[in-house]
């Protein structure tokens, strides 16, 4: 761009901060000319004056009318509907973030219960193995008592059996010495 020196259109609304294009009629000027700019040229891409177009940098150039109101109605429109599209999307994202944390929390609570129904299992299991263990060692102390009593057993009743073969051999005897006399 020989020569030119762009102009920006857009300022800053501070009370809302939304950025709209500035009237500006009377601000949109030939720089070099100092007349209002009211063509575009599409070749160098920068407003005009229609004394630039007998100037030899413009000399050839395709240009168009450039109607400022027109145009900046036009992008404050534009800027109106990017505004609405910010707001819906931001609109989307927070409630996209609410369902992620209510998913994130629904996942937590469900892993906390996990963890609660599997310390109620071990804890289940522990009681029953603790029982189990308890009918075990009881088992053994019985088979213990029958296996330590057999032999002690088994003495008494050979002391009884001696005993009593005893307190018989004389009773036997008499019986035999009476069924053997004539």
């Amino acid at each position: 761009n020989a020569g030119h020196e762009l102009v920006s259109l857009v300022a800053t609304d501070n009370s809302n901060d939304d950025a709209r294009i500035a009237n500006t009629n009377d601000q949109v000027r030939c720089l070099v000319h100092g007349k209002k700019a009211t063509l575009f040229c599409t070749v160098c891409k920068a407003l005009v004056c229609g004394g630039c177009l007998a100037q030899p940098c413009h000399q050839g150039h395709s240009v168009i009318p450039f109607n400022t109101s027109s145009v900046l109605d036009d992008l404050n429109a534009l800027l109106d509907q990017l505004g609405a599209c910010h707001v819906a999307v931001g609109q989307q994202l927070n409630q996209r973030r609410i369902k992620a944390a209510a998913l994130e929390q629904a996942f937590e609570d469900f892993r906390a219960d996990l963890k609660k129904q599997e310390a109620e299992g071990r804890e289940a299991k522990n009681k029953q193995l603790k029982m189990y263990s308890a009918d075990i060692n009881s088992l053994e102390i019985v088979q213990l008592t029958i296996e330590r009593g057999v032999p002690e057993a088994r003495k008494m009743i050979a002391a009884d059996k001696l005993a009593l073969a005893l307190q018989l051999r004389p009773l036997l005897a008499h019986t035999l010495s009476v069924a053997l006399s004539p």
